[in-house]
């Protein structure tokens, strides 16, 4: 891999940041600068960054914009937070972070995370971001737990993680990213993207065989969102 292509910054006082990570990413041959503050950030092109997410969540609605469309550029971003908050890690998706890890988590993951990310196309995030009521789906339950998800006389079984992601797509206005899924799903941030797509996939299936008039669209390489088909 050309690692020497690659370089990055971490934003934080957190020893974790400059006394464990950056020395292991430097090792690996992947170039980082760490500095204290969102204001040095903005000036410094990077591939990728690395933020302690209390560096963020404190900011005016004027120093986000101007986060989120640095963040836009890169291949990697990624937040950093010991505070078990899902509302957080949802909004710190939304504002364009590609990950997000609860500490402590394995450097490798951090490091493996870097490389592959950083060989791809930057991402691609919804900067207007709204939650509506959704829409109303009917759910029969079966004896011994089994779930069916019911349109006029048409039915079909649904699993217990496709009825929370149909659920979440529907209250959601825009696309919904592949981490924001996993937690919906899974109730955590480390569900491989392929266990979500191929979950999708069988929900996509599932509502047209009942003839719900709604299909889940796909963002690749971001996320996915429940829309009317296209004609």
């Amino acid at each position: 891999m050309e690692t020497h292509l690659q370089s990055g910054i971490a934003i934080g006082n957190s020893p974790y940041l400059g006394s464990i990570l950056a020395p292991q990413l430097r090792l690996r041959g992947i170039a980082i600068v760490v500095v204290p503050s969102l204001s040095e950030f903005e000036e410094t092109q990077a591939n990728f960054s690395i933020i302690d997410a209390t560096q963020v969540t404190k900011k005016t609605s004027s120093d986000l914009q101007k986060l989120q469309a640095q963040l836009f550029r890169q291949h990697t971003s990624i937040a950093l937070t010991i505070d078990r908050n899902y509302q957080q890690k949802l909004d710190l998706l939304d504002l364009g972070f590609s990950h997000c890890f609860e500490l402590p988590v394995p450097t490798s993951v951090i490091i493996k995370t870097i490389e592959i990310q950083a060989k791809k196309a930057p991402q691609m995030h919804d900067t207007s971001i709204s939650y509506t009521s959704g829409e109303q789906f009917t759910y029969l339950h079966a004896p011994h737990d089994k779930l069916f998800l019911v349109n006029k006389n048409k039915t079909v079984t649904i699993t217990a993680i496709e009825k929370r992601l149909l659920e979440y797509l529907s209250q959601r206005q825009g696309f919904a990213s592949i981490g924001e899924l996993s937690y919906i799903g899974w109730k955590h941030f480390g569900i491989k993207p392929n266990t979500v797509t191929v979950t999708i996939k069988k929900l996509r299936l599932k509502l047209q065989t009942v003839g719900i008039p709604k299909t889940i669209r796909n963002l690749y390489g971001y996320g996915y969102s429940l829309t009317k088909p296209l004609i």
